[in-house]
Parts: C-alpha cells; structure tokens; sequence
C-alpha cells in the first residue's frame, strides 16, 4: 500500500496511460500495472482532474463523481488507486509568452 500523501479537499490529476505504463509498467494485456488494475475502458478518465472526497486505504473518491457511471448504472464505479493520481500542483506551470499572443 502506498503512503498517503493525499487528503480530502485535496484537486488530482488522474495521471495519463503512457505516464502510469512508464512509472508501473504493464500487465500481460498492455495495461498499467497500478495496484487497483486498470480496465482499458478506463482510459476516458486519465488526465480528469477532480477534488478528492474520500479515501478509504487505497482507494479514492472524487466530489465530481467522475468514476462513477458506465453504460446505464449511474451507481457503478471504478476504483481509482492512490498510485493513479498526482496533485495538481506537482504539474509543471505551462510558460506564456505573452508575444506570442498578442504580438510584439
């Protein structure tokens, strides 16, 4: 089980497939090898940001509730593993170049 460094409140990033296949690797389907598994359907949620809601042992729920629903259950969900998600703020702040956008 990972350590926690997350809390509830705390804004994440669900991390992309290939990030999540370079940090964990893959299983014998080509999947992340992520603690929880990872279902390819799943890939709509990589890059979501959301507010975490809960967390119980590995596993986290967002406010948004983006993990929930799939086909006509609005009450199913996926599990989303702490080794899935990052803080927002661990993402680099993208450079503006104000010339560029408004001309020099």
């Amino acid at each position: 089980m990972n350590k926690c460094t997350f809390e509830v409140g705390d804004r994440v990033r669900i991390k992309d497939f290939d990030e999540m296949i370079e940090e964990f690797g893959t299983h014998s389907d080509g999947t992340p090898n992520v603690s929880c598994g990872f279902n390819p359907d799943m890939r709509y949620l990589c890059g979501q940001k959301a507010t975490i809601s809960n967390i119980r042992g590995d596993i986290v729920n967002f406010e948004e509730r983006i993990e929930y629903g799939r086909g006509d259950d609005e009450n199913w969900a996926w599990n989303i593993s702490l080794d899935m998600i990052s803080h927002i703020e661990d993402e680099p702040t993208p450079e503006i170049d104000f010339n560029l956008l408004f001309g020099s």
